[in-house]
């Protein structure tokens, strides 16, 4: 079965999104926050909250 070339755009935007999701790692958890929230998510101090959680629960596996 021949596999279909992806379409230059959404290839494009695969490479973007792959380095902005490297890039938003590198924040603090408050920067992170902070970018969630003015891209319509919930409060800053909730989204912090959720970052911190999901780090500490990273490290500790």
């Amino acid at each position: 079965m021949a596999s279909t070339p992806m379409d230059p755009h959404m290839a494009e935007a695969r490479r973007i999104l792959t380095v902005g999701l490297r890039e938003a790692r590198k924040l603090t958890p408050r920067a992170q926050a902070e970018a969630a929230h003015w891209a319509g998510g919930p409060s800053v101090d909730e989204l912090e909250r959720r970052i911190i959680e999901r780090r500490a629960g990273r490290e500790s596996t």
